[in-house]
């Protein structure tokens, strides 16, 4: 897939999740930067919080690269050079993004920044922060339920047609695991 140049944020980040998931994280990072200026003019917290979320998801899979190189992208490009400083980066990004999609009132996109921080928690061992952003990501969750009882988060199979949301959560925690 090749980048189409576009002034729309949300297609830039759309374009740079793409990227992230192919293991470009030079021209992710770039088109990342470059929608965060755009929310950031615009005075678009929830964006601002969505371009933080996508970074820390950079780095989160940085990380698991490193720590988990049987299972890494192939060949992927790193904008970090250690396991730790791709962990430390992810969760600032990923707190950040938190942060702003509080300010903004988010309750959807903050269910799904605290289930990503959530999952690099577990990933380096901090069960406690792990057990605390799954049980926020489930609060905004039932939250976002309650303004608007159509709304979906993606959940994997089997959990999506047995249990959805609070199985896959029940599942998530007792992987970490927590009490």
């Amino acid at each position: 897939m090749g980048v189409i140049h576009s002034d729309d944020p949300a297609v830039k980040l759309n374009q740079a999740h793409d990227l992230i998931m192919r293991g470009r994280d030079f021209p992710a990072q770039r088109l990342i930067q470059e929608a965060s200026a755009i929310y950031k003019k615009n005075g678009d917290l929830s964006g601002m919080g969505q371009a933080k979320l996508e970074e820390g998801i950079m780095f989160a899979n940085d990380y698991r690269d490193y720590h988990f190189p049987n299972t890494a992208r192939q060949q992927p490009e790193h904008v970090c050079s250690s396991e730790a400083e791709c962990a430390s980066r992810g969760i600032e990004h990923m707190k950040s993004a938190v942060s702003l999609f509080g300010s903004a009132n988010d309750v959807y996109a903050s269910t799904t920044a605290y289930l990503q921080l959530a999952m690099l928690y577990g990933d380096t061992g901090d069960k406690n922060s792990a057990c605390h952003s799954y049980d926020m990501s489930n609060k905004f969750y039932h939250e976002a339920k309650k303004k608007d009882a159509s709304h979906t988060i993606y959940v994997p199979e089997p959990f999506n047609s047995s249990g959805g949301w609070d199985a896959f959560i029940k599942y998530m925690k007792g992987q970490v695991p927590c009490s």
